[in-house]
């Protein structure tokens, strides 16, 4: 259970919605959020209407974010359909100017986030840290939390951007 804020892509019955690349990112502060409060976001990505890979985000303010769960179905592996799944995660967590991501890695998985995606293992002081500043962040038994910072949103012509993006 998710104390706070939540805001997402919230799926059917029947199968997660591939609705991340297609919908606009609406701005929102998140410097004023309490610690306790995060925004959750599910992100699928489909071929010919089969989900092939799918992740939950949830951003804790604007210094971390967490990828707790993320997977690519069995056949699918290893042709690049995470990496574009996870090249818009992090243009979103750059929009909102999110500093950092973390995420558990489970053994044999840790080697394609380190390797691949360029992620390192979190201190065991900084990660009391986190732990304590974000106190729901999710970990697993068996895994090693890792981070990578997010590099900054690059806007090209401003006046566009705010014309893409309604404040509400």
């Amino acid at each position: 259970m998710v104390l706070g804020c939540q805001k997402g892509l919230h799926p059917s019955r029947r199968e997660l919605r591939p609705a991340l690349c297609s919908q606009k990112v609406h701005q929102r502060s998140l410097e004023s959020w309490c610690l306790h409060c995060c925004v959750i976001y599910e992100f699928c990505q489909s071929c010919s209407s089969i989900v092939v890979s799918a992740g939950i985000i949830r951003i804790f303010g604007q210094d971390i974010a967490e990828l707790p769960l993320a997977a690519t179905r069995t056949g699918y592996q290893g042709k690049g359909y995470f990496q574009i799944l996870y090249d818009c995660i992090v243009k979103l967590l750059a929009f909102f100017h999110v500093k950092t991501l973390v995420l558990p890695a489970a053994d044999n998985a840790k080697p394609m986030w380190t390797n691949k995606f360029g992620f390192k293992e979190i201190p065991e002081v900084q990660l009391e840290n986190y732990k304590q500043t974000c106190w729901q962040m999710i970990t697993f038994d068996r895994t090693s939390m890792l981070q990578k910072p997010v590099p900054n949103c690059r806007i090209i012509n401003q006046e566009q951007a705010d014309s893409d993006v309604p404040l509400q």
